[in-house]
């Protein structure tokens, strides 16, 4: 009978060939007292990614942890790591993109001992290393000590308040709610477990977040449409759970929006945002909340 899995490692990964033995390596590396899959799903990359991955598999003694997918075609970020999150049998899951990596070898030990002595928390994460473009190795997140994050602080922030490779939680997920057109699998996720429990941050470097040409922030970065693209992915994430959750969040979820939609505006003129009303993607009450931001600074 094999080991009750205990932690779920969730890796996605496309044309990371440069990036992805670092990424895999650092995970086959933990030291556990629990048993630990790597779920490792590859969007049907066009590079070499699948041979260093097949080499790993071939000649580690660990590579039995890893249950590795390549998909038969590439069906994008946001699919792929549905099917990834689907294969998930632990009562945990951690999180580590192809093209990140993890620095300390105690990293998921620490984490669920923190989640398995408090029950209350559904959720923790910790800081991380920035390298690549544009970085020189700065520190992912502002805080200064370990502490709670509010729910307030992680509406406010549009979900993005930590590094992908840095999330650990219970596997306590509905599947459902995923919206495979979106490309915000990070926010989609953060904003599912709201109310679920507590969310703690670690003020430990335990992992880095890497940025290259070849990333999907990058990329989206680099065109002002794609920009445009997520940012209305992200107002419709915020609506869809400003009426899930109760009111006390609602008047926060409704700054985020406004902010989003100023971003908007600042890229395509606010002629652009009026058309997002007429095609029905943000409400009245969003559009009338928008130009009182804008033009009143209320």
């Amino acid at each position: 009978m094999k080991p009750q899995i205990t932690v779920s490692v969730c890796m996605i990964t496309y044309n990371h060939q440069e990036y992805i033995n670092k990424a895999v390596l650092s995970v086959l590396k933990q030291k556990c007292d629990f048993e630990i899959e790597l779920i490792l799903l590859d969007d049907c990359s066009t590079d070499s990614t699948k041979d260093v991955i097949d080499i790993i598999l071939q000649n580690n003694q660990n590579s039995s942890r890893i249950k590795y997918v390549r998909q038969k075609e590439n069906i994008g970020m946001m699919s792929n790591f549905v099917d990834a999150l689907k294969l998930c049998k632990g009562k945990y899951i951690a999180l580590c993109d192809g093209d990140d990596y993890w620095t300390d070898v105690n990293k998921l030990q620490k984490q669920i001992q923190f989640l398995e002595t408090n029950k209350e928390y559904v959720a923790c994460f910790h800081n991380a290393e920035k390298i690549g473009i544009g970085f020189n190795g700065e520190k992912y997140c502002n805080f200064n000590y370990s502490r709670d994050v509010s729910k307030e602080e992680i509406i406010l922030a549009g979900g993005a308040i930590y590094p992908t490779a840095s999330f650990f939680f219970r596997n306590e997920i509905d599947i459902k709610e995923f919206d495979l057109k979106s490309r915000a699998g990070d926010t989609i996720l953060i904003y599912h477990l709201l109310n679920k429990g507590l969310f703690y941050y670690f003020n430990d470097i335990m992992c880095v977040y890497r940025k290259h040409l070849n990333g999907v922030y990058t990329s989206i970065k680099m065109d002002n449409n794609k920009i445009i693209e997520d940012l209305k992915s992200n107002i419709k994430i915020l609506i869809f759970y400003r009426k899930k959750y109760c009111k006390k969040f609602r008047p926060l979820f409704n700054e985020t929006i406004q902010n989003q939609l100023l971003k908007i505006s600042s890229i395509k003129g606010f002629e652009f945002v009026i058309k997002m009303r007429l095609i029905n993607l943000i409400s009245f009450y969003d559009l009338c909340n928008f130009i009182k931001k804008k033009f009143f600074k209320l």
